[in-house]
């Protein structure tokens, strides 16, 4: 009642995603977005036994605009998800075959973030990763790092934007404490990870990945922030 009351005769834009939750149930979570930047979730739906295919998305979308115009008294007139295949062929058919007239688009953020993953050299944040992992996971290392005053390490996420060159930096950030732990504990290191803390090759292709990714990495961060702010 209190989100009705809120939401009546407004003009919103509307927001889509899946999500799993703690039964691992595919749920799609509907938001809509006032004028002023305020979120406000108006349906969860759980879509087990359904494959995402374009026209059921397309549907859900579509009935998901009448329920809320229905129930909230606003007025849905334009939505906005992630930019994988299924979404893209969804919001074609909300206009071609379903008559939605609202604007429909990919969000930004999104479209930025999938640059990143075709700026990303695997077999370069490979050896990265295998090295962060190292010094998290084995006791010994861990401690000498963080004697020697490390700083946090960070690991890629999927799910987490930017988590890329946020690891990559921290790698870089940290190489002269690494490469300090490698040399003053020798023996006891592992001798393949050494090798490719060690490798001034790998840390220079690293510092080049930076540099191209940091500019995307900020973008992401912007448009994130302006997207909270409007509609």
């Amino acid at each position: 009642m209190k989100c009705k009351a809120e939401l009546e005769n407004e003009t919103v834009c509307m927001a889509m995603d899946g999500w799993s939750n703690i039964c691992n149930e595919p749920i799609v979570c509907v938001s809509v977005i006032k004028q002023c930047g305020k979120v406000i979730l108006v349906d969860t739906i759980d879509t087990s036994g359904s494959s995402h295919t374009g026209n059921y998305l397309a549907n859900l979308v579509f009935n998901s605009v009448k329920s809320t115009e229905e129930n909230f008294k606003c007025k849905v007139s334009s939505f906005v998800t992630d930019n994988t295949a299924n979404m893209v062929s969804a919001r074609e058919i909300l206009h071609e075959e379903l008559g939605f007239e609202g604007l429909t688009y990919g969000c930004s953020a999104h479209i930025l973030n999938l640059l990143v993953k075709d700026l990303v050299k695997t077999d370069i944040t490979k050896h990265v990763t295998n090295i962060l992992k190292y010094f998290r996971n084995h006791h010994l290392p861990k401690a000498w790092y963080h004697a020697e005053g490390g700083s946090a390490l960070v690991l890629p996420l999927e799910v987490r934007w930017n988590t890329y060159c946020d690891s990559l930096e921290s790698y870089i950030k940290n190489w002269s404490i690494l490469t300090k732990v490698c040399e003053d504990h020798r023996p006891e290191i592992d001798r393949e990870i050494a090798n490719k803390i060690l490798n001034i090759g790998l840390k220079r292709n690293v510092e080049n990945m930076i540099g191209n990714l940091k500019p995307v990495a900020e973008a992401i961060d912007i448009v994130q922030k302006k997207q909270l702010l409007t509609c």
